[in-house]
């Protein structure tokens, strides 16, 4: 039920601003197959080679060569792209580090600073937002392997490769008959099909069945835009819908050429548990609902939130958020107890709460927080990192500005438990003798502030 971005946003990576070419498993070769995988365009039934003359085979070179010939396109080995767009209605700028079988995209706050990393290949995947590592789930490993093997389907040269099915035929699609190239990964069963400009033969668009929080989803990317980068021809532009709506519109801004450096790809380790430490949060957008009574009824409350938010079409943008109104040590009744749940939305803040089909949306502007991290059970760590946080803003002299809330980064169930990391927050101003004065960047307590 507590979502969190790293599994909503996987197709939000597929758009293809300028993308590259990308090679299966480069680093490691993969083990004997029973039996020997089909080449391209090769019959998966009777296992015969392809013919010289076979028309996914000339099709695919035809769309090579308008790329800029294979050789240009082999000799690629990555780049680093900036680009602009907007995601489920909400506009945001990235950055997307390319090499051969893996992508890095960082998602860019508003001060121009990585607001979170995602990285995905065909066999790997992680993110991170601020400190907080999230491992891949096994449902976002299929989900990514599927988008990575369509992504290269987009780079075409792989396509030549053992492995891949190929079907040439032609699709009208709004007036225009297009030639189209029917394809069928072997190792992840991942199938689409691309459509070519008659004349030209650039590729315009792409289509596969994938999967989006485990539901069955149909992606659809238009390329526009083309133009040389790197060497060869690629779209500038690109447009995704799912299921038919409007999903993901993009559009690069610059591209450095040359493979990215290697750490850039290197997972990052884990926060460590009690680590505190002071920052400034970004202004965001929340839909939320009130949860009346004991902690361990919080389910219920999500349950109505995700509900509520589908019928209004709006997906979770970050993860799940828990205000702590009417908490202990203050209210003893369980009874009494009063939490807002919520998720972080694309959409405008309005100036005041708003009320819309069983949710509250408002906005939450930027602020300085005291932030203290908790690896391991949620309902074990709550507690404790309740007490310690406010030992901790009472030693560092802060005045708490708000109720305490708490951040969930993974979903309970999804993860051994070992693995789960939260966050509590609280808003803080600057203590007696520091009024006036901004409050500074606290020290990482590396063990910590038990």
């Amino acid at each position: 039920m507590r979502k969190s971005i790293v599994w909503l946003t996987a197709a939000a990576l597929l758009v293809a601003c300028e993308k590259k070419q990308e090679q299966e498993k480069p680093a490691e070769p993969e083990a004997a197959p029973a039996a020997p995988a089909p080449a391209a365009g090769e019959a998966a039934e009777a296992g015969e080679p392809a013919k010289a003359d076979d028309p996914a085979l000339k099709l695919l070179d035809a769309a090579i060569e308008a790329r800029g010939g294979l050789e240009k396109a082999e000799a690629v080995e990555g780049w680093t792209a900036s680009t602009r767009g907007v995601y489920m209605g909400g506009p945001y700028q990235a950055v997307n580090h390319y090499t051969p079988g893996t992508m890095r995209m960082d998602v860019l706050d508003p001060a121009g600073e990585p607001a979170m990393k995602m990285l995905f290949s065909l066999d790997d995947c992680w993110s991170q937002i601020g400190k907080v590592l999230i491992p891949c789930t096994e449902q976002t490993k299929d989900e990514y392997r599927t988008m990575m093997a369509m992504d290269q389907a987009f780079l075409l040269y792989p396509l030549k490769e053992a492995g891949w099915k190929l079907e040439a035929g032609e699709q009208e699609v709004e007036g225009t008959t297009y030639k189209t190239l029917q394809v069928e990964h072997a190792g992840t069963d991942a199938k689409g099909t691309l459509f070519f400009d008659p004349e030209s033969h650039q590729l315009v668009r792409m289509s596969y069945q994938g999967s989006m929080m485990g539901k069955p989803t149909s992606f659809v990317t238009t390329y526009t835009d083309y133009k040389e980068t790197c060497g060869i021809q690629l779209p500038g532009a690109s447009e995704t819908t799912a299921d038919g709506k409007p999903y993901v519109t993009e559009t690069c801004t610059e591209v450095t050429c040359g493979a990215p450096a290697p750490e850039v790809f290197r997972q990052p380790e884990q926060v460590a548990d009690g680590t505190c430490e002071i920052k400034k949060t970004p202004p965001m957008t929340l839909a939320c609902v009130k949860h009346k009574g004991p902690y361990q009824n919080m389910g219920k409350a999500f349950e109505k939130l995700t509900a509520s938010m589908q019928k209004q079409g709006m997906m979770p943008m970050g993860p799940a958020v828990m205000t702590y109104l009417k908490a202990p040590p203050r209210v003893k009744n369980p009874k009494k107890l009063v939490t807002e749940v919520c998720f972080p939305v694309a959409a405008k803040a309005p100036r005041r709460p708003a009320k819309k089909a069983g949710l509250v949306i408002k906005g939450v502007k930027a602020r300085d927080v005291l932030a203290i991290y908790g690896v391991g059970d949620y309902q074990e760590k709550s507690s404790e990192m309740a007490r310690n946080i406010m030992k901790e803003a009472k030693k560092r002299k802060l005045r708490p500005r708000g109720p305490v809330c708490q951040i969930s980064y993974m979903e309970p169930g999804k993860l051994p438990v070992e693995q789960m990391v939260s966050e509590m927050q609280i808003p803080v101003k600057a203590g007696k003798g520091m009024k006036g004065k901004r409050v500074r960047k606290g020290k990482r307590a590396g063990k910590g502030t038990r």
